[in-house]
């Protein structure tokens, strides 16, 4: 067997179990998910277009180079070079687009729950994101110490929650909130995905990102 039949099996970038579990997945609530499933998204959309503009450019350094009557041994070095390089950039433009297909999937059917995104809605989602993120602190902390921490109270006051007294007795209930932090539920990503042609994924990223 050949070295790159073995390298197809090789990704170079995140797998689709770490990008659901610990990259997207891994977050308070929904609403904290398709943030950030948003936020990655656009970091790979950045990175695809800016790898297609470097290979573009190798394309033209390519052709100028074959156009060349004759090349120095230092040129033809140059050539090799370049063409390992578009090889390189090649194997990334594949491994980010299955990237940003995995996110854009979770990040669709994350949407479902978010149809109406008004100003509003956004501070409240913001709210109970924040107070969620209190919890799970607090959880993580009567786990580890026994005892909430200093950094826990900050942000329970820092939240300035119409709701502070309930929140403040569940954060003292050390069994509830870890039993909260344990049992919470997240939607988990479609188990069939859409397969999307690259052109076509990037277009509905951008309109999904200026919407989000």
């Amino acid at each position: 067997m050949d070295i790159q039949t073995l390298l197809k099996d090789h990704h170079l970038y995140a797998s689709k179990f770490q990008l659901e579990h610990f990259v997207v997945g891994n977050c308070v609530n929904d609403w904290a998910c398709y943030q950030q499933s948003l936020r990655e998204l656009d970091k790979r959309v950045r990175v695809y277009r800016e790898t297609l503009i470097a290979r573009e450019r190798l394309d033209i350094s390519l052709r100028q180079m074959s156009e060349e009557p004759s090349l120095t041994d230092s040129e033809k070095l140059d050539v090799l070079e370049s063409q390992l390089a578009r090889e390189q950039i090649t194997r990334s433009l594949a491994d980010v687009y299955r990237e940003m297909l995995i996110i854009y999937n979770y990040a669709v059917t994350l949407k479902e729950k978010f149809p109406d995104l008004s100003d509003k809605r956004r501070e409240a989602l913001d709210r109970t994101r924040w107070a969620d993120e209190v919890k799970k602190n607090a959880a993580l902390d009567w786990m580890e110490r026994g005892r909430l921490s200093r950094e826990t109270f900050t942000m329970a006051h820092n939240l300035n929650d119409p709701l502070g007294d309930v929140l403040w007795q569940l954060l003292k209930n050390g069994d509830k909130v870890v039993k909260w932090w344990m049992g919470r539920e997240l939607t988990q990503p479609d188990p069939h995905p859409v397969q999307v042609p690259a052109e076509e994924l990037m277009g509905n990223i951008t309109e999904m990102l200026e919407h989000g």
